[in-house]
């Protein structure tokens, strides 16, 4: 399957940046051509394509976290547990006056996101570059680091299958950021794009204010003139 790339685009109504899988080729043309990428972005919202911002996927992982003992329950329904991820996810994005996303989007975002995880990972020990740029990457490490299917094949043994399974093998022993600290972040971006709303709004009464005044000023001079 090709390898898909993370391409952003900022709605400049919302101020909002989305997050889109895209293929080398449309990634490079959306890089280059400001129309382009502007129709890619308003065809993707309309045709109802989720569009995940930086803070809807830290709230995933972190949500994912809270969670994260619940898969090694023989007895617990790994549906269920999806479930109550969800549920959770939905209560905080409404804190925040965001709509709720749905199971299925949840599920496949966290798979790509471990597949392109892993990728890193490997492209990592294959080249002896320690330097990842990827946003997701340390949280992402935190809570599969230590998994057998992102071990080396040297060292995880070979009855051990690649799997990127939802089971984790214990908790990180890193500290983890909290839920609470992912939905402030979300709180503060919504702060910002209020505040960028209501700057626009000033800046149009403003403009509208001195148009005003430019069209009573030739309203006077034409009855001076007359």
């Amino acid at each position: 399957m090709e390898n898909l790339q993370k391409l952003n685009l900022l709605e400049c109504d919302t101020n909002t940046v989305y997050e889109l899988e895209v293929t080398p080729e449309i990634y490079a043309r959306a890089t280059m051509d400001m129309v382009f990428a502007t129709n890619l972005l308003k065809r993707s919202v309309h045709e109802g394509i989720h569009n995940w911002t930086r803070e809807q996927v830290l709230l995933l992982i972190a949500t994912y976290k809270e969670h994260q003992l619940e898969f090694l329950d023989e007895n617990a329904s790994k549906a269920e547990v999806w479930t109550n991820i969800v549920k959770e996810m939905g209560a905080q994005l409404a804190k925040h006056g965001l709509p709720p996303i749905d199971e299925k989007k949840c599920k496949t975002k966290m798979d790509t996101l471990k597949r392109h995880y892993k990728n890193l990972k490997d492209n990592k020990k294959k080249s002896g570059n320690s330097k990842i740029n990827w946003p997701y990457y340390d949280e992402m490490d935190e809570l599969f680091g230590e998994q057998p299917w992102v071990q080396p094949l040297s060292t995880a043994g070979s009855n051990i299958q690649n799997k990127m399974d939802a089971e984790i093998k214990s908790p990180p022993s890193k500290r983890q950021k909290t839920l609470k600290d992912f939905c402030e972040q979300l709180s503060e971006h919504r702060k910002k794009r209020e505040e960028t709303r209501e700057k626009h709004h000033q800046e149009k009464i403003a403009a509208m204010n001195r148009l005003t005044d430019v069209v009573a000023q030739l309203v006077k001079q034409t009855q001076k003139e007359d």
